[in-house]
């Protein structure tokens, strides 16, 4: 069951953006590739739309693989996200907009060929989100979710920083999410819910096992960039959580100039059906 949203988001992110940009490791071209090939020709749009876009690192990835599109939108609801997303961006075809995912319906840039969420989800009240997905969307259009989970169960160093996670933040439990209620819960059940969703068909998942590699000062910066460790230096204080996920990194890494780690990306996508499948 998906709660409705009771807590503003807005602030989850709030002195992230810089850190969050330099940071985050780019999405797979494997799973923009099934995205392109799920599309309908002819399509009936050349847009397309990144719900709780961030600071644009996948925007901008896909305003370069869509390079014929006329339009790539992003929306979060994080100011300070959007200006960095603006500063980062050149591309005149790609803009930005303060819209809650929740408001997506009958947007003026639509209909759109797809629609993306990539690592933000688990921040939306899912059901107002589908609903406006569908009155959105061109018929065929596809709907689509980019998950990252970190392979905690199969490497030392993602399970000893998910035991640090568990011991610095309330609530949060390993393989669990942020949610805009303020609690933590399981997210990657997008299948179970497309089926239930009105007029989504044809609903697939794909998987991209990959190992990020990232120089040891930028990992610390991409784990400090995680809401749940913005939680934690509140209450311990940045610097000590620097410190803390420095040594934990040493500990595991020691000398080398690269942090490497498993993740798996999962991408659920579903095909919009202008009559209802139900």
């Amino acid at each position: 069951m998906i709660s409705p949203v009771k807590a503003d988001t807005v602030d989850a992110f709030n002195g992230l953006a810089a850190i969050y940009d330099r940071s985050r490791p780019l999405y797979p071209p494997e799973c923009l590739n099934v995205l392109e090939s799920r599309l309908p020709f002819p399509r009936g749009s050349n847009t397309g739309l990144d719900v709780g876009c961030g600071t644009g690192i996948l925007t901008r990835q896909l305003a370069a693989h869509f390079a014929l599109f006329d339009k790539i939108v992003g929306i979060d609801v994080n100011p300070e996200m959007l200006k960095q997303a603006a500063i980062r961006t050149t591309d005149t075809r790609v803009r930005y907009e303060a819209i809650p995912a929740e408001n997506i319906g009958k947007h003026p840039a639509g209909p759109f060929a797809f629609i993306i969420a990539a690592s933000a989800a688990n921040w939306f009240d899912r059901p107002k989100f589908y609903s406006g997905a569908s009155a959105s969307m061109i018929a065929g259009g596809i709907l689509a979710f980019l998950i990252n989970r970190r392979r905690f169960d199969s490497d030392a160093f993602l399970s000893e920083l998910e035991d640090y996670l568990e011991t610095s933040v309330p609530g949060y439990a390993r393989g669990r999410y942020s949610s805009a209620v303020g609690e933590y819960s399981e997210t990657g059940c997008f299948q179970e819910e497309l089926i239930d969703a009105p007029n989504f068909v044809d609903i697939e998942e794909h998987r991209v096992e990959r190992l990020i590699s990232m120089p040891n000062s930028d990992a610390i910066d991409y784990f400090l960039s995680f809401n749940d460790l913005k939680r934690a230096s509140k209450m311990k204080g940045q610097a000590r959580v620097r410190r803390d996920l420095s040594d934990l990194v040493s500990s595991h890494f020691g000398e080398s100039e690269l942090v490497q780690f498993p993740v798996t990306t999962i991408m659920t996508s579903a095909r919009y059906s202008a009559v209802c499948a139900g």
